[in-house]
C-alpha cells in the first residue's frame, strides 16, 4: 500500500460529513514504508481502512481485511459505522480508534461511532483485536459495541 510514505491505506476517507459508503472490498496485505518514519518509529502503519482527521457519515461494511498493519483504523474519526466486516490477522490491530491531538475546533474526540456484527480474529499472538488510544489530555475513544464476535484464531 505504501511506497514511499508510511501513514497509509488500501482505502483512505478524509473529512467531516463525508457520507462515503465502503462497501464489499478486500484489502490484503497492506505494507508501510519504513523509510517513511521517523528514525524512532520502528512499526510500520499501513491500514486496510483508515478513516481519518474528522472523517465521519461513514459506513464501512462487509469488508475483509486481512493481513495489514491495522484493519480499519478512525483516526480523530466519529460518528461512523462499522458492520459486518471480517478483519482477520492483521498485525497490530483489528479496529483501531485514535485520538492523537486537538483538531482545528479543539477537540480530537472520537465518539458516536457504531461497530456492529464485525468478526474480529487477531491470530498473531501481539495483535489486539480493538485498539482504544488516546493522548494526553483527549478522552478516550468511545464507541457503541453490538454483535462483534472475537475470535481466538
Amino acid at each position: 500500500a505504501c511506497t514511499v510514505l508510511d501513514d497509509c491505506a488500501g482505502i483512505y476517507v478524509l473529512g467531516a460529513d463525508n457520507r462515503s459508503t465502503i462497501r464489499g472490498n478486500l484489502v490484503i496485505a497492506g505494507r508501510g514504508a519504513p523509510l517513511g518514519k521517523p528514525a524512532r518509529e520502528v512499526t510500520t502503519q499501513a491500514q486496510g481502512i483508515y478513516l481519518d482527521e474528522s472523517a465521519s457519515g461513514v459506513l464501512v461494511e462487509r469488508n475483509v481485511l486481512v493481513d495489514n498493519d491495522n484493519g480499519i483504523h478512525l483516526h480523530r474519526a466519529s460518528n461512523n459505522r462499522l458492520a459486518d466486516n471480517l478483519l482477520y490477522a492483521n498485525r497490530r490491530s483489528q479496529i483501531w480508534l485514535q485520538a492523537s491531538r486537538a483538531g482545528a475546533g479543539g477537540t480530537g474526540a472520537v465518539a458516536g461511532n457504531s461497530l456492529e456484527g464485525n468478526q474480529i480474529a487477531p491470530a498473531l499472538a501481539r495483535a489486539e483485536a480493538l485498539r482504544f488510544e488516546s493522548a494526553a489530555g483527549l478522552p478516550i475513544p468511545s464507541a457503541r459495541l453490538r454483535d462483534n464476535r472475537v475470535l481466538d484464531a
